[in-house]
């Protein structure tokens, strides 16, 4: 009877087998390094080069106390009630849409002239050596070579710096295509809380870290500019009167110690106060009347679109304007947020446009009528005016004089504070309007080359072809044995 085989003794005969295996088949597992070698250097030779650029941006969209506790509660917000994280995340959803829309794009593509991709010198930013690049139209992308000033090209034209190498290979692609090719690379994501991350994949150092920060401070531009709410235009109408009034304060203020200088009257006597009191307060309604009137009726005959009309602060007191231009403010939200989606010659959008003009439309008949009371009550201040100084021609001139004008410094500084508290409360509405946007970090230019990268690439290659080898060599059948071995 034969005695058991050890399980130590088999393994250690299928490892000197495997050994055997090896060894004979050395050639094999070098072939297979060689070759994973190989295909490591193609692929850093053939595949363009990649550089990273991230940049990270604060977005807080919303002063509101359930919103910045859904922000803080992080992913805890997703499982939290519709009230307290649904306004904040479709509020962060329309600033990512926007912050990747094409108009965005369109912009960072026309300053950094990356209609033309750099093939030799390569790994060098357009804008290094290309001053301008103008297109028209759809064409196919074509590799030309380029010399400096200008070279017409198919649909338009490239001018190239004096500086430049005596010729430049690039390909051209059009502006579209450019800016298609921009947001395919171009990847904005929530990182976290309120920040959000942007990345772009450049093909070179430069460029992947201008993309990212160029396409943050449009995005910020077109906010503090075209995206501007009721009370950031209530702001500036109410900081332009504010400064008005200042003027007239100061010229009133020197007035009256000129006429108290030429005549000598420190004050007048009470009884004729009141009397002119009147005076100053009529020309004071009468002054903010005219005013008033005529920035309306300089308004309607210069304004282009009619929604200007919304930021006059009279207007803005009416229930139906209000109505009105919250109607207007929405639309215009839906109209941004689907444009960056969609193209804007789309169905949807155009219905959008057709709801807001026919509420434009009715912006103008309302001022026009409230203009017209504007004169009407003008009119009746300027009667009592002729009545009430008709009963001052008695007075000194120079006393007089004197009392209109302390009467008319005292009514310009009541106004001027009134007008302080009002420029502050607009400022402060405006401020907390459209929420709370600022760069946090910005992209630099990388150093290395995120992919491919030729030591850590060959090295991978080398290391996957000879495990290809070794498993071909292992599970490939072992040769018949000759009979009587």
């Amino acid at each position: 009877m034969s005695e058991p085989v050890s399980p130590r003794v088999t393994m250690e005969t299928d490892l000197l087998e495997v050994s055997r295996v090896l060894v004979r088949s050395w050639r094999r597992l070098l072939a297979g390094t060689l070759m994973g070698t190989l295909i490591g250097v193609v692929v850093v030779l053939v595949f363009p080069p990649r550089f990273d650029g991230r940049a990270l941006v604060l977005i807080r969209t919303t002063q509101d106390p359930a919103a910045a506790l859904a922000s803080r509660a992080g992913p805890l917000a997703e499982l939290a009630p519709s009230a307290l994280g649904g306004s904040f995340k479709d509020e962060l959803e329309t600033e990512l849409a926007l912050l990747k829309s094409r108009a965005v794009a369109a912009a960072v593509v026309d300053s950094l002239r990356l209609q033309a991709r750099m093939k030799s010198p390569a790994r060098v930013a357009p804008l290094a050596y290309i001053d301008s690049v103008r297109t028209t139209g759809r064409f196919t992308p074509t590799t030309i070579v380029l010399t400096p000033g200008r070279n017409v090209v198919t649909g338009g034209a490239v001018w190239v710096r004096a500086d430049a190498p005596a010729t430049l290979r690039v390909k051209l692609v059009d502006r579209d295509d450019a800016i298609d090719d921009l947001i395919d690379h171009l990847d904005v994501k929530k990182q976290g809380g309120e920040v959000v991350r942007v990345a772009y994949e450049g093909r070179d150092s430069l460029s992947s870290a201008e993309v990212p920060n160029l396409a943050i401070a449009t995005y910020l531009q077109r906010r503090r500019t075209v995206d501007r709410g009721i009370n950031q235009r209530r702001f500036e109408f109410m900081s332009s009167a504010s400064d008005s009034i200042a003027r007239d304060l100061t010229a009133a203020v020197n007035r009256r110690r000129r006429i108290q200088d030429e005549s000598g009257i420190p004050a007048m006597e009470p009884a004729v106060t009141a009397l002119v009191e009147q005076v100053a307060e009529l020309e004071s309604k009468l002054g903010i009347q005219r005013a008033e009137e005529a920035a309306l009726d300089s308004l309607l005959r210069v304004t282009v679109d009619p929604r200007q009309l919304a930021t006059f602060p009279a207007l803005l007191r009416s229930p139906l304007v209000n109505e009105l231009v919250g109607q207007l403010a929405q639309l215009d939200l839906r109209r941004t947020t689907l444009v960056a989606t969609v193209p804007a010659t789309s169905p949807a959008v155009r219905a959008l446009d057709a709801s807001r003009d026919s509420i434009v439309v009715q912006l103008v008949p309302l001022a026009r009528t409230y203009l017209r009371a504007l004169a009407t009550e003008r009119r009746m201040l300027e009667q009592d005016l002729t009545v009430v100084r008709a009963r001052l021609r008695a007075l000194p001139g120079a006393g007089e004089a004197l009392l209109l004008a302390e009467s008319r410094l005292g009514k310009l500084a009541a106004i001027d504070n009134g007008m302080g508290a009002q420029v502050l409360q607009a400022r402060l509405a405006a401020l907390s309007e459209g929420g709370d946007v600022r760069l946090v970090d910005a992209a630099v230019p990388p150093r290395k080359v995120t992919f491919p990268r030729p030591l850590p690439t060959v090295a991978v290659a080398a290391v996957l072809g000879l495990l290809t080898a070794l498993a071909l060599v292992l599970l490939a059948p072992a040769p018949a044995t000759r009979a009587g071995v």
